[in-house]
This record gives structure tokens, sequence and C-alpha cells, in this order.
């Protein structure tokens, strides 16, 4: 009885140490989101963050939320984000404010709204893939010292929990971030930022999480709401910020004059010397 108590003891330590080696590792985890990240043609989900800081007795708290749509193709990426947010500083009053940015593969526009002002930008695209997969955690393993902490759910999805140690913290920036990736999607569906103190100063949720479905083209595509001018940043001629002509929400196309062509058979009238006055400046 001893020796047979003896072999299961020690069967079950060697499956104990089998499942140890097999457990998850941050490695592991990067390979596995790394691997997805790279496989996903297109993206959409749904976001509300919460956010609230007290910086040098400074309060502010920011509610938020919104959709956000991408995809991947032929070496460029489109993306769409629409989102209101509610801001309030210190004990004044909320105010509300709307962001729509779109990318077409080419260019970015970025429209807002906010206090009664409503502006628009363009510039040039960043092709690369910096949200997730590969670059993102490039990037994070640069800035931040990473750790697998455990295991959770969100959004019914079960999650790898990851924490983040800035490598250089910033006096306004977080001390610590947690991220929560799915293992069926790979996508992080949660992110909390902490303070030195270990209190939530923002977080952030996706949910209704979509890979691979098909998005309309059209939902790429950014038209100026009447009357607003688009600011061009994408540095052309002259390297400065200039108006841009891009198409706008119900505004008919304005027809060149037509010149007038010299009537046949007729002389062309002779200028007179005389005294040119410069022309107004445009």
């Amino acid at each position: 009885m001893t020796r047979i108590k003896a072999w299961a003891f020690a069967g079950l330590l060697v499956a104990g140490m089998s499942g140890a080696a097999l457990a998850d590792t941050i490695e592991t985890v990067k390979k596995a989101v790394v691997d997805k990240a790279e496989k996903i043609t297109s993206l959409s989900f749904k976001m509300t963050s919460k956010m609230e800081t007290d910086a040098g007795g400074m309060k502010m708290k920011m509610d938020s939320e919104g959709t956000y749509e991408w995809m991947r193709k032929d070496g460029k990426i489109f993306s769409r984000m629409e989102s209101r947010q509610k801001m309030a500083m210190g004990d004044q009053a909320p105010q509300d404010s709307k962001t729509l940015m779109v990318t077409d593969g080419q260019f970015t526009y970025i429209y807002s709204e906010a206090m009664g002002q409503k502006s628009a930008m363009k510039q040039k695209a960043d092709n690369s893939q910096k949200m997730f997969g590969k670059e993102a955690w490039d990037q994070m393993e640069k800035d931040y010292n990473l750790a697998l902490v455990g295991n959770d759910k969100v959004d019914g999805h079960d999650c790898w929990v990851i924490e983040a140690t800035p490598k250089s913290p910033q006096p306004a920036g977080p001390a610590k971030l947690k991220m929560w990736y799915a293992k069926d999607t790979t996508i992080g569906h949660k992110t909390v930022m902490l303070d030195a103190s270990g209190k939530e100063t923002m977080t952030a949720t996706m949910t209704d999480v979509k890979l691979d479905a098909s998005i309309p083209a059209d939902r790429f595509v950014f038209t100026a709401p009447s009357g607003v001018e688009v600011m061009d940043l994408t540095g052309g001629a002259g390297g400065g910020a200039s108006a841009s002509s891009e198409p706008k929400a119900d505004e008919p196309k304005k027809e060149e004059p037509k010149k007038e062509e010299p009537k046949k058979d007729e002389p062309k009238k002779e200028e007179k010397p005389g005294i040119k006055l410069p022309g107004l400046p445009k």
C-alpha cells in the first residue's frame, strides 16, 4: 500500500509539474495575440470609458462612448471612430463634444464639435499597424515592464490579465496599466489606468467585438458637413496648413465662368499706353 501511495504521489507531482510547464506566460500570450492579429482582416466594437483625475487640485472627469470600425486591405489601413464625450473641469458644468475620425487608406480626417465650434483637419494616414498585433506589443515592451498576473472574464470572454509598469514614469502619466486580452479574439477588451496610490483613474471597455465581418466601403469615406472648411495638414506645396477643397454635404459644385471668345473677323483692340494700376491683393 505504501509503495502504491508513493507511486500515486509521484504521478500527481509529475502531472503538476507538466501543467506548470504548459501554463501561460507573457511570452506565450504575446505569441497567441500576435499570431491571431496578423490574420485579422476587419474589426469592429463598441466602447465606453470613464476617466477621473485630480492633478494639483484640478479635478477632471470625462465619460465617453462610441464605436470603432477597422479594416486592412491591399496593405492599407481603413478605420472609422465615432465618439461622444462629456467632460467637466473642477466645479464647471459638464461640456458635451463629438469626434469623428476617418482613415481612407491615404489620409486621416478628424472632425470635432465642441463648445459650439466645428472644425476638421486632414493629415497623412499611418498605414503601419499599431493598434494591436506585433507593432503594439513591441511598443509596449519598449515602454513598459509586462507581467501576466491572472485570468478574468469581460463581456463573457475568458481573458488574460496583463499588468504594465512604465519604465520611465511621467508625473502626469499612469503608475500602472492593467489590460484584459480575450483568449478567443486576442483583442484587448478592457484597460484600466492606476495612479501611484493604486486608485483607478481611467477604465475603458470594449463590447460587441466582431472579427472579419463585412464592413461597407462607404464607412471609410469622409464628407465634411456643409460650411466646415477642412484644414489640410498633409504638408503639400508651401509646407503649411491650408483650407482643403474636400466635398461638403449638400453643397453644389461651382461652375467655372466661361471665357469670352473673340468674334470672327473682329479686329483686336489695341491698348493705349498708360499707367497700369497694380492688382489688389487677393
